[in-house]
């Protein structure tokens, strides 16, 4: 099992964009008189007005106020969010054709997620400073997995994967990362971009169980009819289950409190597990950890991201 919690991208880290700025709200300014529902840009977040006369009045740190109500991330940052209150995948960052970011996290990663895809390839290329470039690969999201009859083959229904984890980065320590999502002749997308290092949990073992929470609702009456359906996202759950060994115990509960219990962070069975459908941007909900001899056998609960 492999755990990776994300690197908080700031914006200094992030060197170059086609993701431009304009058409955005206006900057706060803390001299002008905002009316209901007009909107700024608010260190690099979307905020609206609830009041009439708002003035003098700075957007608050929380999602709400009395005077704000936080919108989400301005476009450019929306895959970089890092606060486990705010994370949206499905708020995604769109452009036509293509979606390019330089980025210098400054530390070291081996890990890069990408979550809520909507295109057809992923460029990543990095380059150290002294090295010059030490890896470039490029992914085809193509996703044929559904294909199981040769009549599947003859016409399939053509898919993309709407998520990718490359697990093979080489981790130098100041590596810039040059990202080009691509859908040409479309609007490229992605939810969340995650820079992370790797760290082993142990083995992942049968047992690990996928389930699903559905937010929509609905009204049903005494003759089973529904109604007044709001369809809301859904969300993913995965109970991983893994044997570490029982000397490890106490790291263990180091790396999940430290690391993972309120910090956004890829969750996966192992390399080359996606179509397991375990490998997900999750909050560690749940450890559980029943010491025996030799060999324990965790359980880790993540609950992804909607």
């Amino acid at each position: 099992m492999i755990v990776g919690p994300s690197i908080p991208i700031t914006e200094g880290m992030i060197l170059d964009s086609n993701i431009s700025m304009d058409g955005e709200p206006p900057d706060y300014d803390p001299d002008a008189i905002y009316d209901l529902a007009d909107r700024v840009t608010y260190q690099n977040y979307v905020f609206e007005s609830l009041q009439a006369g708002n003035e003098d009045n700075v957007p608050p740190d929380a999602n709400s106020d009395l005077f704000w109500v936080r919108i989400g991330a301005v476009n450019r940052f929306k895959p970089f969010e890092s606060d486990i209150r705010r994370v949206r995948l499905y708020d995604q960052c769109t452009n036509p054709d293509e979606i390019t970011f330089d980025i210098q996290p400054g530390q070291r990663f081996d890990m890069l997620g990408f979550f809520n895809l909507d295109a057809f390839s992923i460029q990543v290329v990095m380059t150290d400073p002294v090295a010059g470039e030490v890896y470039n690969r490029t992914v085809d999201l193509d996703d044929r997995s559904g294909i199981r009859s040769f009549w599947d083959w003859c016409f399939p229904t053509f898919k993309t994967q709407k998520s990718k984890v490359l697990f093979d980065l080489p981790p130098f320590l100041n590596a810039a990362i040059s990202i080009t999502i691509s859908k040409a002749g479309g609007i490229a997308a992605v939810g969340q971009i995650v820079v992370a290092r790797q760290i082993p949990l142990g083995t992942a073992i049968f047992g690990t169980e996928v389930s699903s929470r559905d937010y929509s609702t609905y009204d049903q009456d005494v003759n089973g009819q529904f109604s007044n359906f709001l369809r809301r996202p859904k969300q993913s759950i995965i109970d991983f289950r893994a044997a570490v060994s029982t000397d490890e115990a106490a790291y263990i509960q180091e790396v999940f409190f430290d690391s993972l219990s309120d910090r956004p962070a890829i969750y996966a069975a192992g390399e080359g597990t996606e179509h397991l459908g375990t490998t997900v941007f999750a909050r560690g909900a749940d450890l559980r950890l029943p010491l025996s001899a030799n060999i324990t056998f965790i359980s880790i609960r993540a609950e992804q991201f909607v």
